[in-house]
């Protein structure tokens, strides 16, 4: 079965398990639910360009589970009037080990979404022993010169 890996902002994370008819809007219903949150919520799709619809089925988008991002509708964090409005990435809890090379990035975006506010949360990644990792967010070109330089370690 494919989970869904639910964030909010206090860090808080639950899984679910999602069933192949859950749409969009019948897995915000759930989490309301099971989290008792008494306000609408919205759900942050963190890299999906575009979002999936209310009516989409989560497993159509993303058939080996997902992480989402959940808000109480009122009051955004950021002051965003919606979450089509902003560009929402996140990368954490990655960690590479022994002498493994691991790189975890957001590059570039299409141009419908470039003239959007962003926000990327790059927190709680770690390199064990004689590993590396990079995080990063990067336009297109500048992620190109990375692979150049990482190509002698990989």
């Amino acid at each position: 079965m494919s989970q869904l890996k639910v964030r909010n902002r206090n860090g808080v994370d639950r899984m679910f398990t999602l069933t192949p008819a859950d749409t969009v809007e019948s897995v915000r219903k759930r989490i309301q639910e099971e989290l008792q949150i008494p306000r609408n919520i919205k759900i942050y799709f963190p890299g999906r360009d575009p979002k999936p619809g209310d009516q989409d089925v989560v497993l159509r988008h993303f058939p080996q589970g997902v992480t989402i991002d959940i808000s109480e509708s009122e009051d955004d964090e950021d002051g965003m009037e919606s979450d089509e409005s902003k560009n929402d990435f996140t990368i954490e809890y990655n960690q590479a080990d022994e002498n493994a090379t691991q790189f975890n990035g957001i590059v570039g975006m299409s141009e419908t979404r470039r003239d959007r506010a962003t926000r990327a949360v790059i927190t709680n990644n770690r390199a064990e022993k004689l590993s590396f990792q990079s995080n990063a967010v990067l336009d297109p070109e500048s992620f190109k010169h990375l692979l150049e330089a990482m190509k002698p370690r990989m």
